[in-house]
């Protein structure tokens, strides 16, 4: 369930103190079921009904200044050239075609709505059954912004494992810290040493997570 509110309330998405609430993009309220694979619906229903007005519902500058954040740490932790590819994971509308990088960009994200986006901005995007057609390996880098608050489960992680290089970098951010425990867990077990990281961007930016795959 997610209820609109007006605009102009109060700010940020924090959890309320009731169990299971989560107050998102300043101008809703996210009734999370208990059961993970009924968040993941919720998500994916939520994203195909608002996809379309996305960038309305973001502040998209400090959306892009975070990409550039996690591109610019990668870019000094790993060998990179123009032939190297980058995971864009869970891309939305693809806004990091807006920083420039030295490497191949590949996004990807489960929402048709958002992909169709992505694609009008020029970003190579892929939905789920290309990505899992992909071999090991692919992959030398990958990010994944503002993502994993979303009922993330291990198997999505498994799939991220299984195309990344091994010694390959992938960076995560987390809003105010929101799920980082249970996700590095799985990175951890899939064949990832994870490492919070210090990356600027104050409260807002959430903390930051290097895994770095073994």
């Amino acid at each position: 369930l997610f209820v609109s509110l007006p605009n102009g309330q109060d700010g940020a998405s924090t959890l309320l103190s009731a169990g299971g609430a989560l107050r998102y993009l300043d101008r809703f309220i996210l009734l999370l079921p208990d059961d993970q694979e009924r968040q993941r619906h919720l998500w994916q229903r939520f994203y195909t009904v608002f996809g379309s007005e996305y960038e309305q519902l973001i502040d998209i500058q400090h959306n892009i200044s975070s990409i550039q954040t996690m591109l610019g740490y990668i870019s000094q932790s790993a060998v990179l050239c123009k032939n190297s590819k980058i995971l864009d994971y869970g891309c939305g509308s693809g806004l990091s075609t807006h920083v420039k990088c030295s490497a191949t960009l590949i996004g990807y994200d489960p929402i048709a709505t958002m992909r169709d986006q992505a694609r009008k901005r020029g970003c190579h995007v892929l939905g789920r059954q290309e990505f899992l057609q992909l071999p090991s390996g692919f992959f030398d880098a990958g990010f994944a912004n503002y993502v994993f608050h979303m009922a993330v489960d291990e198997t999505d992680v498994y799939e991220i494992s299984q195309r990344m290089k091994h010694g390959s970098v992938f960076i995560a951010n987390f809003y105010k810290g929101f799920n980082a425990e249970q996700v590095s867990a799985f990175f951890a077990r899939n064949g990832f040493t994870p490492r919070l990281i210090s990356l600027e961007g104050g409260e807002k930016g959430g903390c930051y997570y290097e895994y770095r795959k073994n």
